[in-house]
């Protein structure tokens, strides 16, 4: 019943663009830089490096969603976000905003955030800052309201036990390179999901999507501004 009332959600939200078909067309100007969100501390964590015996062939091989399994260090888990958040390269000047990572996005613009939400260890929500490459723990708008949302969502795969991480996309930021740009913040949130997935096969995790947007999560967050869209929730865990 769970996943059937988030299919009707989801379905009601992009019905107007089934409708009225619209393509994505790039703007000429300057590109709004993703917003900062409010935080509290920077979170500090010796963090052992993950190291991968497996090839590529044979993580794109075994790679599969569980739904049975247990929690990872806090420590690994950080590990692996900044391995797949991190840029490799941040634009200067005409190209601001701009960053290489592993992850392909449109325009080269990376709007998606990951949120750590719960999980061993994990006391307020941590997020990995892209420009600063620190986790950061998150500002809170209402904490009861936060319980109550992780505890419903860890309802859905109740055997999935891990750490629940939170993707959002800042679609401000997509708006100002791309008139219509909700598919295309769309698409960059799977393409983060996807490389978590793929990371976590490589390093001897585990990764269990949990097709919930995760928007009464961020109900409870201090987002930047209103155009912050929850894209996706998914549990880390170890085999």
């Amino acid at each position: 019943m769970v996943f059937v009332a988030v299919a009707e959600n989801t379905s009601r939200r992009w019905r107007p663009s089934l409708v009225s078909p619209t393509e994505p067309a790039p703007k000429i100007g300057p590109v709004l830089e993703k917003a900062a969100w409010e935080t509290t501390s920077v979170f500090d964590s010796a963090r052992p490096k993950l190291v991968s015996q497996k090839s590529f062939d044979c993580v794109l091989n075994h790679r599969r969603t569980m739904r049975i399994f247990s929690s990872a260090s806090l420590e690994s888990v950080l590990d692996l976000v900044q391995r797949v958040f991190e840029p490799h390269y941040i634009g200067r000047g005409v190209f601001s905003g701009r960053k290489r990572k592993m992850i392909v996005s449109a325009g080269a613009l990376h709007p998606i955030d990951i949120i750590i939400v719960s999980g061993v260890g994990v006391s307020d929500p941590i997020i990995f800052c892209d420009k600063s490459q620190k986790f950061l723990t998150l500002a809170l708008s209402n904490r009861c309201e936060l319980a109550i949302a992780v505890n419903e969502v860890e309802k859905i795969v109740p055997t999935a036990v891990g750490h629940l991480l939170l993707f959002v996309g800042d679609l401000r930021s997509v708006a100002s390179a791309y008139s219509e740009p909700e598919s295309l913040l769309w698409r960059d949130g799977g393409a983060a999901i996807q490389a978590c997935s793929m990371a976590a096969e490589a390093y001897g995790l585990t990764c269990c999507p949990l097709g919930h947007t995760g928007q009464s999560i961020l109900n409870a967050l201090r987002a930047p501004h209103s155009n912050i869209v929850a894209i996706g929730l998914v549990v880390l865990g170890k085999k």
